[in-house]
């Protein structure tokens, strides 16, 4: 077992130097813009151009679909928050295809009483991709 190891600490490591070609990037990367929008009462962080799995819609594949409970967006960052939403803001999508979720084994039991219930489910999602953020 050694004793109180010394750290070799290279110069410079640690300091927070940012080359002009990173900083660049993150300066680009704040202008981007996102929304957390709620659809069936799960919450999703989206930008343009994302691809999501939600839980299924009623809309056909090709078909545009309008998600207006955004809770919260940001353009530029500005960052505006709802109470509970947005006035006015939408994001749009269009539905890629419908889908099936990934097998889930359901299984009960109590002990010492021969009860065994053995079921398994698979969840109907909807995968979309994200068009356009209007009205921020």
């Amino acid at each position: 077992m050694r004793k109180n190891p010394k750290k070799l600490v290279a110069p410079g490591v640690g300091l927070s130097y940012n080359p002009p070609s990173i900083m660049m990037a993150v300066m680009e990367k704040n202008e981007e813009r996102y929304a957390i929008v709620d659809c069936d009462g799960r919450q999703y962080r989206v930008e343009e151009g994302d691809i999501l799995l939600v839980n299924r819609l009623d809309a056909e594949p090709g078909e545009t679909v309008v998600l207006d409970r955004v809770l919260a967006a940001e353009a530029s960052g500005e960052v505006k928050i709802g109470s509970p939403c947005l006035e006015g803001v939408t994001v749009k999508a269009r539905v890629i295809s419908h889908e099936r979720g990934k097998k889930i084994l359901v299984f009960k039991f109590k002990r010492r009483k021969d009860y065994r219930r053995k079921r398994g489910h698979r969840q109907d999602l909807t995968r979309i991709r994200i068009e356009s953020i209007e009205g921020i």
